[in-house]
């Protein structure tokens, strides 16, 4: 549902249905990347990172898809709202070190 909300343009009601669900799971990660990243479409970076740091808490390990999501977009709202280039960088290295494929390049 609230994907749909947000392809329509309804921010506000995507982040509400996913309000909805972390109240009733308030340990789905999913949920939590997904608010975060709505977060980040509405400038709350503040709450956007405090879900990023939930959905790692709560994703599970072997799920890398969605924890290097969370770790990278972290790292783009520290490197774009708060221009804190080292701690931009120091999360983007270790969203891409989860994965050993990618540091086979």
């Amino acid at each position: 549902k609230s994907g749909y909300l947000a392809q329509i343009g309804n921010l506000r009601g995507a982040i509400d249905s996913l309000d909805a669900i972390l109240k009733n799971d308030s340990r789905n990660g999913s949920a939590y990347l997904q608010r975060g990243l709505l977060y980040v479409l509405t400038f709350a970076q503040d709450k956007a990172c405090d879900d990023f740091t939930k959905a790692l808490r709560h994703l599970p390990d072997d799920d890398i898809t969605r924890r290097q999501q969370a770790l990278l977009q972290m790292g783009l709202v520290q490197l774009k709202h708060y221009n804190d280039i080292k701690k931009a960088e120091k999360l983007f290295k270790k969203g891409i070190g989860l994965d050993e494929e990618i540091l086979a390049f």
